[in-house]
């Protein structure tokens, strides 16, 4: 949601990141239709996966020779129409 609002949002940050936003936002105006939304981890599970895996990467910025196996098959179900259901976490784990 954070991303969406700095895209969405006219206004400098306070974060610092005014830069790179400002590099996002001309990038995005060569793009003749563009639409902004957030969507939950689960709508999205290959860049989910890719997120997971680059939390564990010890440098900043790393480049696949190949896609990983896990994502391939996650796009591959994507590419098949596949239908995931959000799980919720209840007060008592189930």
């Amino acid at each position: 949601m954070l991303v969406v609002e700095l895209m969405r949002n006219v206004r400098q940050n306070p974060s610092g990141n005014n830069n790179i936003v400002a590099d996002c936002r001309e990038g995005m105006s060569k793009i003749p239709r563009i639409h902004i939304q957030h969507c939950y981890r689960e709508a999205n599970k290959c860049a989910d996966a890719l997120a997971r895996r680059g939390a564990f990467l010890s440098c900043d910025f790393f480049v696949f020779d190949a896609l990983p196996i896990d994502v391939a098959l996650l796009l591959s179900l994507d590419a098949a129409g596949m239908m995931y259901e959000r799980s919720i976490a209840t007060a008592s784990g189930f």
